[in-house]
């Protein structure tokens, strides 16, 4: 019994390597012969494989890891404590404060107003259905802003669409002096924090967070 049990592996061995070599292929034996043709016919748009300089390559990786990064800012005085008990479970080293300044942004205002005209416009704005803000404009006078933008030229679009609403007076001014705040920095986006940046949204108080720049 040992000796066949010996003589039918050996033969089962045999077989194995005869086809494994393809010896057996003219019986429709074998296995799956690879070639070239073949691994390039398996390829999803080989024609789109291109190679990178070491200077595309150098940018490429900036620009992931400024994706895997992101941020959000300036934020308000007021925005840090809830932003601070919300980020205080967070791994040590997954985020930062971090000092900045925004540069002066455009405004469409209308004013100076005196207490009875600003009272009045701010009610004749709300009945269009268009907010208003009290604001401080230059050598102390009281005004009212309608929106803040980063560009004159999308301030003036804006100034635009309020004359076609009857808005009259209206004009654009740039800020005196830039934003300054504190900034949040997420340095390194992971599958393991990314579902939890939606706690971080009520701190944030509609401040969108946006890949990491220089």
């Amino acid at each position: 019994m040992l000796r066949v049990t010996v003589l039918l592996l050996i033969f089962l061995n045999l077989a194995y390597l005869a086809w494994s070599q393809g010896a057996l292929r003219a019986y429709g034996l074998g296995p799956a012969a690879q070639s070239e043709t073949e691994r390039l016919s398996q390829q999803l748009h080989p024609e789109q494989v291109r190679l990178l300089t070491n200077e595309q390559a150098q940018e490429a990786e900036v620009t992931a890891r400024r994706q895997r990064c992101l941020q959000a800012g300036p934020l308000a005085e007021k925005q840090l404590n809830p932003l601070l008990k919300t980020l205080q479970p967070w791994p040590v080293g997954s985020w930062r404060l971090e000092p900045t300044q925004a540069p002066p942004r455009w405004r469409v205002v209308l004013g100076p107003l005196d207490t009875l005209a600003l009272a009045r416009t701010k009610q004749e704005l709300k009945d269009k259905g268009i907010g208003s803000q009290e604001l401080k404009l230059p050598g102390l006078a009281v005004g009212l802003s309608l929106g803040s933008f980063a560009t004159q030229a999308l301030a003036d679009v804006a100034l635009e669409d309020f004359t076609r609403r009857s808005v009259r007076a209206a004009r654009v001014l740039q800020d005196a002096e830039p934003v300054r705040g504190t900034r949040l920095v997420l340095p390194l986006m992971n599958e393991s924090l990314r579902p939890r940046l939606d706690e971080l949204q009520p701190a944030l108080d509609g401040i969108p967070l946006a890949p990491c720049q220089p």
